[in-house]
């Protein structure tokens, strides 16, 4: 599938989504919830009651167990055989996939955040550069009319620059193709005037022109199937209802007329230039449409494709070709499979009234499938509604997967370079100091110069290593406190897809392992990552992001530095806690504390070797962290005490300098029941298989 602008909007929401909720399967007792929409006509049909409807997987009549009827976030009535929970919390993702923006669009807003959009709703906006989550406290908080101001010129701004280069290289097709309003009489005198106006040059060398600025388009506009893949998996397990408004501007791309394409193709000496071009406008898209649909339904959010067909008022409509041919028919069979729909107009705001009013209201259905074998095949669900000739809406299906526990989710986890440690039941504490005598006070002082040394060398040294980076991702369910605990208004729970048997041991885990490496000139560093095995599946993926969904990290080995470096003394106390080793190097532990919050430092506890104060580990202060105030938020509204701590050891040494072996968080919470202890979360990296081409340190003169 080929389309503009669209390769930069999936990735960059990653970031910022958890997982997905509707098609809901659990391991233990296997539950499917379906999201389902009848219409009479336009209008919603809300008299429906559980004998009404009908649930065929893979064409075998299942046993409904329960329905609800919610009208936006309220519950309006009920029939259950057996219990659920249903979470009524909507997300809406809205998708703004234009190349020039529309006056228009401020008034789709406008009635979006008048009338659509409810308190405890959560928003995210998506444009050609960059995704914006709008904070509950924004949207409750701030009038409408703001908010349309605000996000109109956000909008504006990115949908300019987002697209800059991909209108740029339209300007030259339209140049090339001669659709600046040129009438086509006679082929070549035609061709030699656009050839005059875009420069000099043989009939061959602006056909190449033409054939790279339209490979240079079609890159831009190029969409990666396994992005769309990846973007539905990665909202699969948020729980309520997920709803895409995804607006999109009719594209037209120029062409050469066909007389003159034609009259080239015939002469030898453009023939074969001529024959690509044409072939490259012409080519079939290579993407699997049926995959894509299968990923959307089986993260079951419902897709409203809202397709922009104004004509372009700069272009004669015989001199440009459409080119939302190739992705409208994808689109719309996606929107068909998750339950949404396509609707068309040149009018933004009606768009938005439309879709709106679809996806006001919905039944949950739920159902207990007779076949309950996970093998990991997509299973087609089909809902049929007994009375009436009734337009039914909902998920094509699920693939039968192991499913993870339900957990509450911590909202807006900080992008920390902190890691977390804490044994199960366990407190961090520190324990008392020793008594600082003045030989005591002497000997730290001397280590702290020594560690402000060993410090600036690791600041100033040139570096280039590769290694491999293992991280580990896991989460502890079946406790009776998570698996009974309802999340408040202002949480949301979250499903994990991970590799470890749930149903056996509670315990939800993902693996990525990296090719790692770490650039440093001139006191700039650079990280690079290549994945390379995901949970025992080989990948191959340049530039690859962290995926862990709690906790992440950067520049690990630079860690002793924000604590013992010159600077970072004068911004600390520091007190003796004891002597020991670390395993043949004598050491002595001590605590940095600030003298008082700066920024986002972060302080703790290190072991620092006597003889040349190399850092071997570091236990931060999990209040260091920069968002350790949603943590505790999180705790008030589980009612639990938080017990956070992260640890980094540095375990291997090139030419004097420490490089880390291990970083490990692990999120826990005083008097929470899980299957390991009072464990939530826990995420351990490790490093090995070191490789240094320069490991190079000034000399250290005072």
């Amino acid at each position: 599938m080929k389309r503009r602008g669209l390769a930069a909007l999936f990735p960059m929401i990653f970031v910022l989504l958890g997982a997905s909720q509707e098609l809901t399967y659990e391991v233990r007792v296997v539950n499917i919830e379906v999201p389902v929409r009848v219409f009479d006509g336009d209008r919603f049909v809300d008299s429906l009651k559980l004998d009404d409807f009908e649930v065929l997987e893979d064409g075998v009549p299942q046993k409904i167990e329960a329905v609800y009827l919610f009208k936006k976030t309220k519950l309006e009535r009920k029939e259950e055989k057996t219990a659920f929970k249903p979470a009524a919390t909507r997300h809406f993702y809205m998708f703004f996939s234009f190349f020039e923006f529309d006056p228009r669009i401020p008034k789709a807003l406008d009635n979006f955040f008048h009338n659509v959009i409810k308190p405890g709703d959560q928003l995210m906006v998506i444009t050609p550069r960059s995704a914006y989550d709008m904070k509950k406290s924004l949207l409750e908080n701030t009038p409408p009319e703001k908010i349309v101001v605000q996000l109109t010129t956000i909008l504006r701004k990115d949908i300019q620059a987002g697209d800059a280069a991909y209108r740029s290289v339209l300007t030259d097709l339209k140049r090339l193709s001669g659709a600046g309003g040129v009438q086509v009489v006679n082929p070549d005198e035609t061709l030699a005037d656009e050839m005059k106006a875009y420069g000099e040059g043989t009939t061959s060398e602006w056909l190449m022109k033409f054939r790279s600025d339209f490979e240079t388009l079609e890159q831009l506009r190029s969409i990666n199937e396994n992005k769309l893949v990846d973007f539905a998996q990665s909202i699969k397990g948020l729980a309520g209802n997920k709803i895409v408004f995804f607006f999109y501007q009719k594209e037209f791309v120029p062409t050469p007329p066909s007389q003159i394409l034609m009259s080239l193709m015939q002469k030898p000496e453009t023939a074969p230039v001529a024959s690509e071009v044409f072939l490259l406008m012409n080519r079939k898209s290579t993407v699997n449409p049926d995959r894509i649909k299968k990923a959307f339904s089986d993260s079951s959010i419902n897709v409203y494709f809202l397709y922009m067909t104004k004509n372009p008022a700069d272009v004669p409509l015989d001199q440009i070709a459409e080119g939302s041919a190739d992705i409208f028919p994808v689109f719309d069979d996606i929107a068909k499979a998750t339950g949404g729909y396509t609707t068309s107009s040149q009018n933004p705001e009606y768009l938005m009234q439309q879709a709106s009013q679809a996806a006001d209201n919905y039944y949950l259905l739920y159902y207990s499938p007779k076949d309950k074998t996970i093998d990991g095949k997509f299973r087609t669900v089909t809902i049929r509604v007994k009375p009436g000739n009734y337009r039914v809406a909902h998920v094509a299906g699920y693939f039968a997967k192991d499913v993870p526990i339900k957990v509450p989710s911590l909202p807006d986890v900080p992008k920390s370079d902190a890691k977390l440690e804490a044994k199960p039941e366990s407190k961090s504490e520190t324990k008392p100091a020793e008594p600082m005598n003045e030989a005591r006070a002497a000997d730290v002082m001397a280590l702290l110069e020594k560690s402000a040394a060993y410090c600036r060398r690791l600041e100033n040294a040139a570096l280039n290593f590769v290694c491999t980076e293992a991280v580990v991702e896991r989460f502890f369910g079946r406790g009776t406190s998570i698996e009974d605990m309802s999340p408040k208004e202002d949480f949301i729970t979250h499903k994990y897809d991970g590799n470890a048997d749930a149903a056996k041991t509670g315990i939800r885990s993902w693996e990525w392992i990296y090719d790692y490496q770490l650039i440093r000139s001139n006191g700039a560093t650079q990280e690079k990552r290549v994945l390379v095995q995901e949970n025992g599946e080989k990948r191959r993926e340049e530039n690859a992001e962290l995926k862990t969904t709690r906790f992440s990290h950067r520049n690990v080995f630079l860690g002793p530095i924000g604590l013992l470096g010159a600077r970072a003394q004068a911004n600390h106390t520091y007190r003796f806690i004891k002597e020991g080793k670390v395993g043949d190097d004598p050491v002595i532990v001590i605590e940095a504390t600030p003298r008082e919050k700066i920024g986002t430092s972060l302080f703790g506890k290190a072991w620092v070797r006597r003889k040349d104060g190399a850092v071997l580990r570091i236990e931060w202060e999990p209040a260091s962290m920069e968002n350790y105030a949603a943590i505790e938020l999180f705790s008030r509204q589980i009612d639990k005490i938080p017990m956070i701590g992260f640890a980094s050891e540095y375990g291997f040494e090139k030419n004097g300098l420490r490089f880390p072996n291990l970083y490990e968080v692990t999120e826990a919470y005083k008097g929470l029941k899980t299957s390991w202890g009072n464990v939530f979360s826990k995420t351990t990296v490790t490093y090995k298989d070191y490789k240094f081409f320069q490991v190079e340190t000034a000399v250290d003169i005072r």
